[in-house]
């Protein structure tokens, strides 16, 4: 297959893979937006764990002067404040897997962002050069006089 040839097929496979990975970081950026967890709504719900924690530890300072006071026993507050202590670890754990998905999400999108930033400036290539060619493709492999395989990079370059 002359190299003409070759270098129009891949240009028609590039062309069709750009228009397929744009579409594709542009479903998963509606997914994002549509997603009932928003950037704005995960920070809100840290914010509540956060005050509810501040809460319950108020709240051992408040049982700590029951006791000092005689209104509690040793043991009342004890018990109570394992019970408190066990709240508030939950409600950390909640905080860290908040910010894990606010991390995630915050990350899924600035990625997808900056895919389709740099596609849609491939989506005007109309004829192969260096610089495309390294930025989308792997390797391109010839089998025979006529089949060609692409091999895309994993990320775009």
């Amino acid at each position: 297959m002359p190299q003409a040839d070759i270098e129009q097929v891949v240009l028609e496979s590039l062309t069709v893979y750009i228009d397929i990975t744009i579409e594709h970081e542009e479903l998963k950026l509606a997914a994002l937006r549509q997603s009932k967890d928003t950037k704005t709504a995960i920070e809100s719900r840290i914010r509540a764990e956060q005050k509810a924690v501040k809460l319950l530890e108020d709240s051992i300072t408040k049982i700590f002067t029951s006791m000092v006071s005689g209104d509690m026993t040793t043991e009342a507050f004890i018990s109570k404040k394992e019970v408190i202590n066990s709240s508030i670890a939950k409600k950390n754990a909640s905080i860290e897997a908040l910010g894990t998905r606010l991390a995630a999400f915050t990350s899924d999108k600035v990625a997808s962002e900056e895919v389709l930033e740099k596609l849609y400036a491939f989506r005007s290539l109309e004829k192969l050069d260096r610089w495309s060619v390294d930025c989308l493709i792997n390797r391109i492999l010839i089998h025979g006089e006529r089949d060609i395989e692409i091999v895309w990079n994993d990320r775009v370059g």
